[in-house]
């Protein structure tokens, strides 16, 4: 246990949440006034791309997927399927 009453971890609490936006213009003052660094830009963009979570996508792949399937079990071809491979040049 930490030895603070619940009164006090209010407190500390209360406190931080006074604090927070003093220490977001303190360190918004820091950042604009220094000079731009390009090298910096690009390193911290890189992180970003390194350590990003996976994306979800967004879910067109599992329906094109699940159309197909449907097609399939009905016994038609799924859109845009042809039998034949010359019937698209007969098309045009």
């Amino acid at each position: 246990m930490t030895g603070m009453t619940r009164e006090q971890m209010r407190q500390v609490v209360a406190q931080w949440a006074d604090a927070g936006p003093e220490l977001r213009r303190v360190r918004d003052e820091a950042l604009a006034s220094r000079p731009y660094d390009w090298r910096l830009v690009d390193a911290l963009l890189d992180m970003g791309v390194r350590y990003r979570r996976p994306q979800r996508d967004c879910g067109l792949i599992l329906m094109q997927a699940r159309l197909t399937e449907i097609a399939r079990l009905r016994g038609s071809p799924p859109p845009g399927h042809h039998d034949d491979p010359g019937a698209l040049d007969r098309e045009s």
